[in-house]
């Protein structure tokens, strides 16, 4: 049978949309349950300082402001910040689309990007399996829902650890 890309773009791309629902579909009905309930909705809640470092939130809302690259947010003098300034543009992006505000910026991203990274790893699955359309969707699949890609290396040391990474771990049935 003749490999098909334009059908299996297509079956991608739906599943890439279905992948950004699974993200982004629990942290929108919390902001529409509580902007409901008369309440303000923030997507990240800051509780120590530090937080505002690792994700990239403040910097982003920075560069938003015009000031890019990122640099130190609590010095008068722009010193330079150690965080790479990609993340953080990106998400900038994201805050002028939705004219400044952060927590659309937040579920957009949160749409966004497991859907391209889906798509990454279908690309992958496509060359590993040999153009094999079935193993690509599952290994597309397998790589953003479940916390495999992050530790595939240990993933096939023994029948234990792959149950504990694969199967435990697959994110619509646990989280």
């Amino acid at each position: 049978m003749k490999f098909n890309y334009y059908k299996f773009s297509l079956i991608a791309v739906l599943f890439a949309l279905i992948v950004g629902v699974l993200y982004s579909a629990p942290q929108f009905l919390i902001k529409r349950n509580i902007e409901k309930s008369g309440h303000e909705f923030v997507a990240n809640q800051f509780i120590r300082l530090d937080d505002g470092g690792d994700a990239y939130f403040q910097f982003a809302r920075h560069v938003y402001e015009g000031n890019f690259p990122p640099g130190d947010l609590s010095s008068k003098e722009k010193l330079p910040n150690i965080y790479p300034w990609l993340p953080p543009a990106i998400l900038a992006v994201l805050i002028k689309i939705f004219g400044g505000n952060v927590n659309m910026a937040y579920l957009a991203a949160n749409f966004v990007f497991p859907a391209i990274l889906f798509l990454f790893f279908c690309i992958i699955g496509l060359i590993i399996f040999h153009k094999n359309r079935l193993w690509s969707l599952f290994f597309g699949l397998v790589g953003v829902l479940t916390a495999a890609s992050l530790s595939a290396d240990s993933m096939f040391f023994s029948l234990d650890n792959f149950g504990n990474i694969f199967a435990k771990n697959f994110y619509p049935l646990v989280k």
